[in-house]
């Protein structure tokens, strides 16, 4: 919305293309996402059903909203130094003649990678790497008004187990970039719960490396790619 020259340029026939997540140590988390699209005509109006922005929700934090982190069925005993996520969907726009726009948006094959820097204690990890074991993710992410998201990667496999030694006095650190493959039982090879608008009702609970999340009424938004 250009308030100063009183039009709206409304993005038609939106589709995401790519997410890219960060997960650093001691700062707000932040991400990245592209679209592709029909057609951006001008306009004088809003498009009908279309919300602003709002800040009414906090971001979130990488001290105080990760509130857990599961790797293989349990809750991981490694530190985590930072961690990045990358969902690309491979879309493509489909030309065609006669329409100066695109006559569609072609998906391709849904990738997903991520790298996970942990600090270098043991070689449980590192194994699973050698030994081509594949392995899970969970995170688990609270803001402070209630709302939750989960990212889970039900089945990763390992593609590097790089820890060099920077210099005296200084800490080695694992660096584990990853790729997701299909999981058979979730039939996907991520998925996102976002559970948002009902925070008084969203529970969660860690007992000994055991986690559950309940709503007590409206189900989750859910989306599964």
């Amino acid at each position: 919305r250009h308030n100063d020259i009183g039009f709206y340029e409304p993005y038609q026939g939106m589709r995401p293309g790519t997410l890219t997540l960060n997960f650093d140590n001691r700062t707000i988390l932040n991400g990245t996402m592209t679209f592709l699209g029909a057609k951006c005509p001008s306009a004088t109006v809003s498009v009908a059903g279309s919300n602003a922005v709002t800040d009414l929700y906090p971001a979130f934090d990488a001290s105080n909203s990760i509130v857990y982190i599961e790797e293989a069925d349990a809750a991981i005993t490694t530190p985590v130094l930072k961690m990045t996520l990358e969902v690309n969907d491979n879309t493509v726009i489909q030309p065609a003649l006669a329409n100066r726009y695109p006559a569609g948006i072609r998906h391709g094959k849904l990738m997903v990678t991520g790298t996970m820097d942990v600090y270098f204690e043991d070689e449980v990890l590192r194994n699973k790497f050698v030994n081509h074991t594949n392995t899970n993710l969970v995170m688990v992410m609270l803001a402070r008004t209630g709302e939750a998201i989960i990212i889970t990667l039900p089945r990763i496999f390992l593609i590097d187990g790089d820890n060099p030694t920077t210099g005296e006095g200084t800490d080695i650190f694992l660096s584990l970039p990853f790729f997701a493959s299909h999981d058979p039982t979730l039939d996907c090879n991520i998925q996102l719960d976002l559970l948002c608008d009902n925070a008084d009702a969203i529970f969660v609970e860690i007992y000994n490396e055991q986690w559950e999340y309940t709503q007590s009424t409206d189900d989750p938004i859910y989306e599964e790619l």
